[in-house]
């Protein structure tokens, strides 16, 4: 995400998932909300979600009322979740 050798923000960040796929040998990045609720209702001890997944967002959700934002003017995730 640093590389500023690639001026475009976009691009780093398809860099860095694409090193993050390649380096847990997957083929794509299921980042939908109905797919997430499935990781982390599955309690096995096998799961993704036991790994921490579960443990992160309770504690980030609940305890520290923390929540990603788009006040960014350069993020590429829209304004549907301001800060304020």
């Amino acid at each position: 995400m640093l590389n500023e050798s690639q001026p475009n923000i976009i691009q780093r960040m398809v860099d860095v998932n694409n090193m993050l796929l390649q380096a847990y040998d997957q083929k794509c990045l299921d980042a939908g909300y109905r797919s997430m609720i499935n990781q982390l209702r599955d309690i096995s001890w096998n799961a993704s979600a036991s790994e921490g997944g579960r443990q992160w967002t309770y504690q980030t959700c609940v305890e520290f009322g923390f929540f990603q934002s788009s006040n960014d003017s350069q993020q590429p995730f829209g304004n549907n979740f301001p800060v304020e």
